[in-house]
């Protein structure tokens, strides 16, 4: 059975190794490691609050897949059996530029109202739409 997409070339043999996250890593020192790690152990550290990052990710995995393109050189994401693994080098580097997956759990007791009130009108506008005097 051929891959659809060429394997890359590994010249540095840290690259081919399996490896389990450390407990007492920091997300910094995790993103600084090499070797392929399970995204769901990454995931945890990353975002312990469980925001809902590992579902974007895998969501943007998959639209990587449908235009035809590597997700395993644009993201460092690789399917091995049930589980995916990162590429750390490259899913570091991919994890740092895409803000859409960067998310914080709102403190206890925080109110959206509260923190960024909306403007005048904003209830009726329209999905997607723009607001203006004519919306319904």
């Amino acid at each position: 059975m051929s891959h659809p997409f060429p394997l890359p070339d590994w010249p540095d043999s840290d690259q081919l190794m399996f490896r389990k996250v450390k407990r007492e890593w920091s997300a910094e020192v995790l993103l600084e490691q090499k070797g392929w790690f399970p995204l769901s152990d990454i995931m945890k550290l990353l975002d312990p609050h469980e925001t809902g990052s590992y579902r974007r990710i895998i969501h943007q995995r998959e639209r990587v897949l449908e235009i035809g393109k590597d997700p395993v050189t644009m993201m460092g994401l690789r399917q091995f059996g049930s589980r995916l693994w990162a590429d750390m080098p490259v899913f570091s580097r991919w994890f740092r530029q895409n803000a859409s997956v960067w998310m914080e759990q709102a403190p206890r007791g925080w109110r959206f109202p509260d923190q960024a009130p909306l403007k005048p009108g904003f209830e009726g506008a329209p999905r997607g739409g723009t607001l203006s005097e004519e919306s319904p």
